[in-house]
């Protein structure tokens, strides 16, 4: 009985084990910085819901678009410059902005699909 006990625990003892070891690392510096994004606009209601996603990683915008099809209107202003991209998305899209080039500064990310209008803000 023992044994079968030992043998049914200690997977879930090396997992908490992987687990917190895996979290050493932590302390490397992370680019990747989520976006946070504000839906500002519905558009009709559809069988699935549409999410959009946005991060910024080295000068690099991407936005992330799940069960959505059509125009997707990617929009980045500040003071200093604007970046923009057009393009059409079927069920699902990645798009991406390089916005290294644009001064450190503060930026105005909107995200305008048919169904809706996202709205977030970018540290540079």
């Amino acid at each position: 009985m023992k044994q079968i006990i030992f043998l049914l625990v200690s997977p879930m003892v090396l997992v908490m084990l992987f687990c917190s070891f895996a979290g050493v690392n932590s302390t490397m510096p992370n680019d990747n910085k989520e976006v946070e994004l504000i839906k500002r606009s519905g558009g009709t209601r559809s069988a699935t819901i549409t999410e959009v996603y946005a991060n910024i990683n080295d000068g690099i915008v991407t936005v992330e678009i799940i069960n959505y099809s059509g125009s997707v209107w990617v929009y980045i202003e500040g003071s200093e410059g604007i970046q923009q991209e057009v393009m059409q998305v079927s069920e699902a899209g990645l798009i991406t902005l390089d916005i290294s080039a644009l001064p450190a500064g503060s930026y105005y990310l909107c995200i305008t699909l048919d169904n809706g209008q996202y709205e977030g803000f970018i540290e540079k």
